[in-house]
């Protein structure tokens, strides 16, 4: 073994013109570098780079119908109803979404997709492809168009107000466990919202970008994500892309579907909007592993992202949340 490695290294010598050892630092070095610019990633993002392109690239060799039919023989049943909505160009794209709560631990009761008959941000009529029609464990409930929150507003009228209900978005991967976290959590803080991502409102009450410090420090109003946490964190907003559970008493329900009195911008922010509704507390509870983008059909799901609608051309106070965030000043953390 020992003459095979010498005359190995002597081989790479020849062939590279730099010594076997100096090979051996570089290719090592390079495995670092990449290592530490995942852990960067992760710790950052707050979620596990490389477990989620695996549980992707698995996602990938299931179908729905599969996903579907293990979700009904699934014995190990939730009592939560998971609710979101869709835009005409990404429903085609919604099915990774689908698949992964489908194939919960804890299979959810139903999850149900709110679909308007016609789309006022796109200007379009919803094509339903036909793969979505017939599945067990997803129902498709037409409803009128509320914007963002039509994901969650027409289940609020829908069922009792002590049903536990999970918002999620259509473009977001959800772990195995998503669900079976959320509902322990929600045992273990009982009347309150739990969720695997929020913030806080500023003193100044303007929505900022996040930067390297803020997002190190989680300063106001970065998002503080559950895998950087060891224990509850109480917030003002709850976002909607990493999930979070409520129930329909937990809202002022007279107010949350009355947009008459309130700004044009809020149409736009659900976050926002739901959370200044909301009459419980909020926290965003720790999560080795909740959720990630899909890097399958990236580009086609970034193209009508609502979040550089939001972000505007103004200024920072001049952003959808931020305007939202001022009209309902009196609802805050810092006004407590």
């Amino acid at each position: 073994m020992t003459a095979f490695i010498t005359h190995f290294g002597s081989f790479i010598s020849g062939v590279m013109p730099f010594s076997f050892t100096e090979n051996v630092l570089a290719i090592l070095l390079i495995v670092f570098a990449v290592w530490l610019a995942i852990a960067v990633y992760n710790f950052f993002e707050g979620e596990t780079l490389i477990s989620d392109l695996f549980d992707e690239w698995w996602l990938s060799r299931h179908s729905l119908p599969e996903l579907d039919s293990d979700w009904a023989k699934n014995p190990v049943r939730s009592d939560v109803v998971v609710t979101l909505t869709s835009l005409p160009s990404r429903l085609p794209y919604i099915g990774s979404t689908l698949k992964s709560l489908l194939r919960q631990t804890r299979a959810p009761l139903k999850i149900i997709i709110n679909l308007p008959e016609y789309s006022i941000r796109e200007n379009q009529i919803y094509d339903i492809p036909e793969w979505l029609i017939g599945l067990s464990g997803v129902e498709i409930h037409r409803t009128q168009d509320l914007g963002p929150a039509t994901k969650l507003l027409p289940t609020l009228q829908r069922f009792a107000v002590e049903q536990p209900i999970i918002v999620v978005d259509d473009d977001r991967v959800y772990h195995r466990t998503f669900i079976a976290d959320l509902t322990l959590a929600a045992k273990e803080l009982p009347n309150t919202t739990v969720g695997h991502s929020g913030w806080v409102v500023p003193n100044d009450l303007i929505d900022k970008p996040t930067t390297i410090w803020s997002n190190l420090m989680m300063l106001a109003p970065t998002p503080i994500r559950a895998r950087r946490l060891k224990h509850a964190v109480k917030v003002d907003i709850l976002q909607g892309m990493s999930g979070y559970l409520v129930q329909p008493n937990q809202f002022n329900l007279g107010e949350v579907f009355d947009y008459s009195t309130a700004p044009k911008a809020a149409w736009f922010v659900d976050d926002v909007w739901f959370a200044a509704h909301r009459n419980s507390a909020a926290y965003v509870v720790p999560g080795r592993r909740t959720n990630y983008p899909p890097k399958l059909n990236y580009k086609n799901l970034q193209k009508n992202r609502l979040g550089k609608i939001n972000r505007g051309q103004g200024s920072f106070a001049e952003r959808h949340n931020s305007i939202v965030i001022h009209h309902f000043k009196d609802r805050w953390l810092r006004s407590s």
